[in-house]
Order: structure tokens, then C-alpha cells, then sequence
């Protein structure tokens, strides 16, 4: 159950912003595009799904859902930043988005270019491995590539994705070298180490809890500070010897920089009001992510905090797109 405090914190957001929307009453008129920057099938766009069902119900207006892939959110992050800033174009975010401006790219800027709606959920990653590995732990992993060198492979998301970046936090803090697998998506990174053709994954929880209870996927660690509730038996990378280790996944409704308050108010109040239903909270929970919730300024503040704590990590191991 989403605990007392994420009631209070969303009940709060939605008072605030019911007293902005005057100026919006007439919004949406026509249909609302949501881009996904990822691969159909994938958390991001389940997200999506749910929550644009919601607000059309809210709204009476469609909320269509188009995902436009690329450049790990690269493209799509692109799209919405150069869209008109009317309320009718907006962007499903993750952490992608301060990686992307802690590796310098210069297509838009995670603080500038964006106007924040509302965090919807996080997902811790998790490290897991083919069940065809003779390894069942983070410390037999680490044992096995090293007497290996340079032939264990790991596959993320795409390169300079988060689960590019926790995979490279791992290789610094651990000195081993796991070798990096990009995929165009989470979904499309699986299918390699179920058939045991790469070796681990650094993949979001949701995606492959499945696979985890089926055993066809072994979990070795989750990459937050503290262990997932959707999976307390798994410990963390911190607790497994490598403290100081941090790294898991938000999700988030975007809008161009300069969408007029009144809208932003609009959708916040809205999409709170979609995360305290029952039914949404069983949906997300049931996906392995914790439901969130919140103010446009905390989402705000949450994207600033990861771009800092981004980019020293990046300085640490110099990481850079491949």
C-alpha cells in the first residue's frame, strides 16, 4: 500500500494546484499526445498507458500515447522540448533525462527546456544474471570475471541509460569489467540473457520480475540505497559490499518550458488525483514500482539534485555515449 505520507503529500499538491486552474478550464480542447521516448512494451510506456487513461477519463478528451524511441530518450526528450508550449504535447521522463545533461548533451537541457508535471513513480534496477551462469551472487559474479577478463557481458537499456551508468558504477567500485551490451530499450535487452547469449543485465525490477520467479533469471542485487519492498530477499549492491552505491529510477510527466501554470496546475491536480485510486496504485504496485506523486517544484527539485549527483558520478568514472 503507498504509505501515509505519499497520501498526504499528494492530497496537499492537489489542493494547491485547484486553486491555479481557472485560467484552464477550456483545457484540453482536442487531443493530448503523451511521447513515450521508449519501446513500446516497456515500463515508460505502461506508465503512460495507465496514467493517460486516467486523465482522459478526467478530462473527456484523449490522451494518446506515441513513442518515438532513440538515443537512449534522446529523440523523443528532443521532440517535447522544441514542441509548442500549449499543454498539448508532453513527455513521460526518467532518469534518462539528467544523464543526459550530466554527458553534456546539448539537444536540450533538463532544467531549461522543460516545464515539470508531476513524478509518478520509481523502480529500483536490479542486477540479474542467465540462470545458464554458473553464478548465483554479486560476489560469485564479480569472482567470475574476474578470472575472466573482459568476456562477461552486460546488457542495459541503451548507452548512457541509467542502466548503462549503474552498470559502470559497479565496474569502478567493484575493479572488474563487465562488458557493456546497449539495447534499444529494456524489453529488447532481456531476450539476449534468457538465452544465455549475454550473460547478466541491469534491467528495471518490473521488467524482469517474471522471469525472476520463473527462474529462468537469477537476482543477484537491486542498485538503491535501501532493498526493494517488491523484493526483500534480494540485497542491495551497498549491502553487498560496495557501500556508498546508489542508483534506481523515477518516472515522470513532463511539458515544454513556458506551458502556461494554469495547465500545469491542471494536469498536476489531475494526475494526483489518479495516483490516490485504488485501481492505478494495483496497477503500478503490480509492476514493481512504488507510486509517487507530488508537486511540479519537487519534481523540479528531484531533476536539479540528479543532474549534480549525475554529473560527479560521470567525472568519477568517465563514462561518455558510446
Amino acid at each position: 500500500m503507498m504509505s501515509v505520507m505519499n497520501c498526504v503529500i499528494m492530497a496537499l499538491a492537489l489542493a494547491m494546484a485547484t486553486a491555479s486552474i481557472g485560467h484552464a478550464q477550456g483545457y484540453p480542447s482536442r487531443p493530448v499526445r503523451i511521447i513515450v521516448p521508449f519501446m513500446p512494451g516497456g515500463g515508460s510506456d505502461s506508465l503512460a498507458r495507465i496514467v493517460g487513461d486516467k486523465l482522459r477519463e478526467s478530462f473527456g478528451q484523449s490522451f494518446v500515447i506515441e513513442n518515438k524511441p532513440g538515443a537512449d530518450a534522446g529523440i523523443g526528450l528532443g521532440f517535447v522540448a522544441k514542441a509548442l508550449p500549449d499543454g498539448y504535447t508532453l513527455a513521460l521522463a526518467t532518469t534518462s533525462l539528467p544523464i543526459h545533461q550530466a554527458l553534456g548533451d546539448r539537444a536540450f537541457d533538463a532544467i531549461k527546456d522543460f516545464s515539470t508535471v508531476s513524478l509518478i513513480g520509481t523502480s529500483p534496477t536490479i542486477l540479474a544474471g542467465s540462470a545458464s551462469l554458473p553464478v548465483k551472487s554479486i560476489k560469485e559474479l564479480i569472482a567470475y570475471a574476474r578470472a575472466r577478463p573482459d568476456t562477461v557481458t552486460y546488457a542495459s537499456c541503451g548507452s548512457g541509460s541509467p542502466q548503462h551508468l549503474a552498470g559502470e558504477l559497479l565496474n569502478q567500485m567493484a575493479n572488474v569489467k563487465l562488458v557493456h551490451i546497449p539495447y534499444k530499450g529494456c524489453s529488447e535487452s532481456i531476450p539476449p540473457v534468457l538465452s544465455g547469449q549475454v550473460n547478466v543485465l541491469m534491467n528495471t525490477l518490473g521488467n524482469v520480475a517474471a522471469h525472476i520467479k520463473t527462474g529462468r533469471i537469477l537476482a543477484y542485487a537491486t542498485t538503491g540505497e535501501r532493498r526493494s519492498k517488491f523484493a526483500p530477499d534480494v540485497p542491495t549492491i551497498a549491502e553487498s559490499g560496495f557501500a556508498g552505491y546508489d542508483l534506481d529510477n523515477w518516472y515522470g510527466l513532463l511539458a515544454p518550458a513556458g506551458t502556461p501554470q494554469s495547465v500545469i496546475a491542471r494536469l498536476n491536480a489531475e494526475v494526483n488525483k489518479a495516483l490516490l485510486r485504488a485501481d492505478v496504485r494495483e496497477k503500478v504496485e503490480a509492476m514493481q514500482y512504488e507510486v509517487r506523486g507530488g508537486t511540479p517544484e519537487e519534481f523540479s527539485a528531484l531533476i536539479r539534485i540528479d543532474v549534480e549527483r549525475f554529473s560527479t558520478i560521470m567525472q568519477t568514472i568517465r563514462v561518455k555515449a558510446e
